[in-house]
């Protein structure tokens, strides 16, 4: 079934006030769309008769198809008339193609014309396609590169694939505009990327003569699956052509596969430094910020807080949002440079009001918590509310612990889940509680005691805790104190006080041989680090 339904979202503004219109064209669309195509000429016929063009336009798609009414191209015809006249661009299109190729009329190249510059000027990319293919061909006007390049780029710009290649192909010939391989490989990319195969082969074509940039292109067309399936090893090869050319794009992204060890690449970040070096001293933010990455925790050279303090800053100062709230991190709290937190707050909110998750969080604590300005709760939880609904699971813990704390257990549960879901630790020991506890949901030792194994395999020392004495008292298991003693044990080793004095406490209860099979099991799981103990 062919879906000529896409008017409705445009031609809402077409009803405003008007909700029995609304209602019944959303009733035939509904028909429509599960092929009721008899349901749907009941509801959009009066309507069409009432002069709505949307209406119009889609008895025109029934007839034009035969789609619960015999075809007839006469009458679709005269219902695309109704709608192009009322300034429906799609119906103006439409016609513009029918006189155009002689569909169901003689072809008549001046009233093509007409109908596809009425829907141009009202922005129809379609339109401004097929207007550009006419002048591109000289079809009923003399040959002229460079209204079809005005028009194809119009197209373009508003993501319509045919014409990006087109522009790509215009580029590439230097036709109504400077040639540039570099230009024509970006829009050969962008058509590619939805699928486009002519956008696909063009981009080959150029990547297979040396173009540095279409070898980039086609390169991240692979690493992102855009119109092709992910590969990474195809990815690197490309990459790599482009790399040596020069193109700092593809240098960094060779440098993430090998910081990433992407598809058979093995890690090395050594290799990884060189590539991110060579596109960050070309300026490249997002190798700077990469740069940053490898010093501040020296990976593939020598830890050196100075030099990763240096490249976020070239990459802050730029705009770039990760290396602002990495260099604000850092003077949060004083990890890697001296603590300020007049800097943290400039670099933090930099990155935050360009929508980056980690700062808004970041923000939120500094609100919330009164990090070197006065407390401002409100203003926190609206920074964390805004990264929560990024799917920021640290913020939407911290949502959820607030929820909790003002005894809002449903509020907590709606946050709780999420960040539980994305395997925050805090928030997996807190659902615990709450099973435990029967609060906001009924009681649920069993529950509780998957949730406390979950964060406790990811090192959490009070869900350890809450963990060994479910063991020890035989609450949602069967009573067992050598693995009470265990996870005591090891939560006492991550430095939690209430570990060390439990585990002391199920001594006493445990002989020699079970104390030593304990200590036995816990040097094991942290080997394993905690999983399946």
């Amino acid at each position: 079934m062919k879906n000529f339904f896409l008017v409705f979202a445009l031609l809402i503004p077409l009803l405003a006030g008007r909700p029995a219109l609304a209602d019944g064209f959303e009733r035939g669309l509904e028909a429509a769309q599960k092929g009721n195509f008899t349901a749907a000429l009941t509801e959009w016929k009066p309507l069409a008769d009432q002069g709505d063009p949307r209406a119009q336009y889609n008895l025109g798609k029934l007839y034009e198809q035969g789609s619960g009414v015999p075809q007839s191209w006469e009458t679709a015809l005269s219902w695309y008339n109704k709608a192009a006249q009322q300034g429906f661009a799609y119906a103006q299109h439409t016609l513009g193609v029918m006189y155009n190729e002689g569909i169901s009329v003689p072809k008549d190249y001046e009233k093509a014309l007409k109908w596809y510059q009425l829907a141009t000027e009202q922005g129809s990319a379609n339109a401004q396609y097929s207007l550009a293919r006419m002048y591109a061909k000289g079809t009923g006007v003399s040959t002229d590169y460079k209204t079809a390049f005005k028009l194809y780029s119009l197209s373009a710009e508003q993501g319509h694939a045919i014409a990006q290649a087109a522009l790509g192909a215009l580029y590439a010939g230097g036709s109504g505009v400077k040639q540039d391989d570099n230009l024509a490989a970006k829009w050969m990319y962008e058509s590619a990327r939805q699928g486009d195969e002519t956008g696909l082969s063009f981009l080959r074509m150029l990547a297979n003569s040396g173009n540095g940039f279409g070898q980039y292109a086609l390169g991240l067309m692979n690493y992102r699956g855009q119109g092709l399936e992910q590969n990474y090893d195809e990815a690197h090869k490309w990459f790599s052509l482009a790399a040596e050319q020069g193109v700092d794009d593809a240098q960094n992204k060779l440098g993430t596969i090998y910081f990433r060890g992407l598809g058979n690449t093995q890690k090395n970040f050594a290799v990884a430094h060189k590539w991110f070096t060579l596109a960050a001293e070309q300026g490249l933010t997002d190798a700077q910020s990469n740069l940053g990455l490898l010093y501040f925790h020296g990976y593939g050279v020598n830890q050196d807080f100075e030099a990763a303090k240096t490249w976020y800053t070239d990459a802050a100062n730029q705009g770039h949002a990760e290396a602002q709230v990495s260099l604000g991190t850092g003077y949060l709290y004083g990890n890697g440079w001296v603590q300020n937190h007049e800097l943290a707050f400039k670099w933090i909110s930099m990155a935050a009001k360009q929508k980056q998750v980690q700062a808004q969080y970041e923000l939120g604590k500094i609100y919330f918590y009164g990090f070197g300005r006065p407390k401002d709760i409100e203003t926190g939880i609206n920074w964390f509310s805004l990264a929560a609904e990024q799917g920021s699971p640290e913020a939407q813990f911290a949502l959820g612990q607030i929820s909790y704390s003002s005894k809002d257990y449903n509020k907590a549960l709606e946050w709780l889940t999420p960040a539980a879901q994305q395997g925050n630790t805090g928030a997996l020991n807190n659902l615990g509680v709450m099973y435990f506890k029967g609060q906001g949901l009924d009681q649920n030792f069993e529950a509780a005691l998957n949730l406390y194994t979950l964060a406790a395999e990811r090192g959490h020392g009070p869900s350890q805790i809450s963990l060994g004495s479910m063991y020890f008292k035989g609450q949602g298991v069967t009573k067992d104190n050598i693995r009470a003693y265990m996870w005591m044990d090891i939560a006492a080793q991550l430095g939690e006080e209430w570990g060390v004095k439990n585990r002391n406490m199920i001594k006493e209860q445990m002989s020699s041989a079970q104390i030593g099979e304990a200590q036995e099991l816990s040097l094991k799981c942290v080997q394993k680090n905690y999983v399946n103990c």
